[in-house]
């Protein structure tokens, strides 16, 4: 897992709970603000000459030195909209915050990046602190003189904010007289900096002593938002506003969203470093609780999780019980500043939908009832799809019949339809679309390497190709390269095992693998079986990488062409072990044909193939006409270099317009079809046919669209208000 891929579930667990940060208006007066403040701030600092030295030795800060200077300079005025009425001295009382956290941003720099704690607090020891807010003048002159004798221009510039904000604070004093926030102040930040100085003498403590940490690691985090409600004080006299214990809660709890989202974006990187994280130190605990030795993604994305609500809470203030120096504009403002500060942490980019958006929903009667109907069906946990199947476990007293619900691969086809419905312009809640998002990735498998199984209870079922496909390709629809970037380890474990003509078998498993869990799967497969090369797995894959990156893929996408093309049925389809008849594997393999080889001897055949089984009535079905069978031979039939003339999509379109239910679905129909030694299993649902034919709706409205004249777009149109 990547700290980007992090940051990415991050997004999606908050976008769940309906915190979708818009960026574009505020962040280019954020970046407008922090640019401003930096040419007032930093050009009084240190010359130009270090300026530019500057930029070069700390990039990764230089670059957003803005917008942390307008988040000291937002977040102190927030707090001074809770104290009291504007006065004139705001403005600077603000400038002082940016100045502050740019301090802060620092300081943080030195002790985690540069390693210079020691150094670093010989400098800003607690006599100097002291001496800044008892006798300015003193400190002023050590300062300087420090700052002459440096000959790092990260220490000049430091040094030179330290005097910036002592210089501006004792100015607001003057004017303020204000002594009280003041001192306030000054006691604040000698704990701040015993706090850093504290975390930075740890290295990669033990569990015990990291517990001992937290109280530290969390003031370091939390008292910068004290000190700004502070700073935002002192642009008031003492009779203007009390200090109040209830503007010390709130700019507690914004201090505690800065730590909570702080360590939960740094989770990676700091279980790596062995550097005190409360999250890290709250998976730890879980972990010893439950007798593990080592955290897997799951359970990275169980914690996201349980911090995600947690923060969710914490960022809602409207909410807040309301108190004297809390109105519901100012609640409102703390809320916005929190999930501001919350997008900044995570990089978040407005909706994390990565797809494109239609300009107006499809005109169709048939395709918004399906849409809500799966909406209620995800309401409800998808009950209705759940497969719950009956089959042998290896227990540790041997091998037992259970009966456990599977979900995963029907839930990630279903979110291939909403993201389906979402692209086309129906109106499909984002939160819903990441909370299925969320599912998904909780679902992947604790014990192994490999990505995801069919059945999530039964940890001695291994991860299989087929279910990996389904989950690269929606992860990527709806979050691009980031949240799907932790299906890249599963695809190399499949494609170095795969054979020379590009295909592989269902099972991903390990070749490193030597756990207890590794072993019990290999045991396992003996009884479960299921072994071989199946084509609609392999197209599955195939086409989830063709979504994620086929630039990258190339070789391996092409290389399986051969593949796909020597397993085709003479009669132009393709077989599927684990699904129900011709029109599933036929379908998922003209996906990925229909990309790489347009206009192949392949395509024709197949589209033969899927005209010569048409029935009468313009549907399919082995046998008789159902609607599942005729959504997939639709579906195949709207790709590109496959489609046939729009007379064939339209009476095909109608055929399920009329099989349409009142209430939005279609008839559950056989999906999940696979033989066993007790017997063939097989299953269906209502939710699983309405996914298809709202994706078969979707995609030929879509071809109609761009190919029948007015006189067919009138006869579609007029067919589907009439079975309306």
């Amino acid at each position: 897992m990547t700290d980007s891929h992090l940051r990415a579930a991050i997004r999606i667990a908050l976008a769940a709970r309906g915190l979708e940060f818009e960026h574009s208006t505020d962040s280019a007066e954020q970046w407008s603000n922090g640019v401003a403040l930096r040419e007032n701030i930093l050009a009084g600092t240190i010359g130009a000459n270090d300026l530019e030295r500057l930029q070069q030795l700390m990039p990764e800060i230089w670059d957003r030195v803005p917008l942390i200077l307008d988040l000291g300079f937002r977040q102190t005025s927030l707090f001074q909209t809770l104290i009291a009425e504007t006065t004139e001295l705001a403005e600077q009382s603000a400038i002082l915050g940016a100045a502050f956290n740019l301090a802060i941003t620092f300081i943080d720099y030195f002790v985690d990046e540069l390693g210079a704690g020691d150094s670093l607090f010989h400098t800003l020891d607690a006599s100097l602190i002291r001496n800044i807010f008892v006798a300015p003048q003193l400190a002023a002159g050590y300062l300087a003189n420090q700052t002459r004798r440096s000959q790092d221009v990260r220490e000049k510039c430091l040094l030179g904010l330290v005097a910036f904000c002592a210089s501006r604070g004792w100015h607001l004093v003057q004017a303020t007289q204000n002594q009280s926030a003041w001192e306030d102040l000054g006691r604040v930040i000698a704990q701040l900096l015993e706090s850093e100085r504290e975390v930075s003498r740890a290295v990669s403590p033990t569990h015990a002593e990291t517990h001992r940490l937290l109280p530290y690691v969390e003031a370091k985090s939390c008292l910068p938002s004290v000190a700004a409600l502070h700073v935002a004080r002192l642009a008031h006299r003492p009779s203007e506003a009390a200090s109040g214990s209830d503007l010390l809660t709130v700019a507690s709890r914004v201090g505690t969203i800065f730590w909570r989202i702080d360590d939960l974006v740094d989770l990676i990187a700091d279980m790596r470093a062995g550097t005190p994280n409360g999250v890290a130190l709250r998976l730890a605990d879980r972990l010893i609780a439950e007798g593990r030795a080592s955290a897997s993604d799951k359970d990275i994305y169980d914690e996201v999780e349980r911090e995600v609500e947690e923060l969710a809470e914490l960022a809602d203030f409207r909410f807040a019980t309301e108190t004297a120096e809390q109105t519901v504009t100012s609640r409102e403002g703390l809320s916005r500043f929190a999930e501001l500060l919350i997008a900044g942490w995570t990089g978040a980019r407005g909706s994390e939908e990565s797809f494109r958006r239609a300009a107006a929903p499809p005109d169709d009667a048939n395709v918004a009832p399906a849409l809500r109907f799966l909406l209620r069906q995800q309401a409800d946990g998808y009950r209705e799809a759940i497969h719950h199947l009956h089959f042998p476990r290896l227990l540790d007293e041997g091998i037992r019949y259970q009966t456990l619900p599977a979900l995963l691969s029907h839930r990630a086809v279903i979110l291939d339809a909403l993201l389906d419905a979402a692209e086309a312009g129906l109106k499909c809640p984002p939160r819903v679309l990441a909370a299925e998002c969320v599912a998904i990735l909780r679902s992947k498998h604790r014990d192994v390497r490999g990505g995801w199984s069919y059945m999530q209870d039964a940890s001695e079922l291994p991860p299989d190709a087929d279910d990996l496909g389904q989950v690269l390709q929606v992860l990527t629809r709806y979050g691009g390269h980031e949240l799907a970037s932790i299906c890249e380890e599963a695809v190399r474990l499949l494609l170095d095992s795969s054979e020379e003509d590009g295909s592989f078998v269902t099972w991903i498993l390990d070749p490193d693998g030597r756990s207890f869990a590794h072993e019990r799967m290999l045991s396992y497969l003996g009884v479960m079986g299921g072994w071989g090369i199946h084509p609609e797995v392999v197209a599955n894959l195939l086409y989830g990488l063709c979504l994620y990156d086929p630039t990258r893929y190339r070789a391996p996408l092409h290389r399986s062409v051969k593949y796909l093309e020597k397993v085709q049925n003479a009669d132009g389809s393709w077989s599927s072990k684990w699904y129900t008849g011709p029109f599933y594997g036929t379908w998922r393999v003209l996906s990925v044909l229909s990309r790489l080889t347009p206009g192949s001897d392949t395509l024709a055949r197949a589209r033969g193939f899927l005209l010569a089984s048409r029935h009468g009535d313009g549907a399919w079905g082995e046998g008789a006409s159902e609607p599942l069978s005729t959504a997939l031979a639709l579906l195949s039939l709207c790709l590109d270099g496959v489609h046939p003339d729009a007379e064939v999509l339209l009476s095909a379109s109608q055929y399920l317009s009329r099989t349409q239910r009142s209430d939005g679905g279609w008839v559950s129909c056989p999906w999940i079809s696979f033989p066993t030694v007790d017997g063939p299993v097989e299953h269906g649902s209502a939710s699983i046919t309405t996914a298809f034919c709202l994706k078969a709706l979707v995609a030929t409205r879509n071809l109609l669209g761009q190919q029948l004249d007015p006189v067919l777009q009138a006869q579609l149109v007029a067919a589907q208000e009439g079975d309306e």
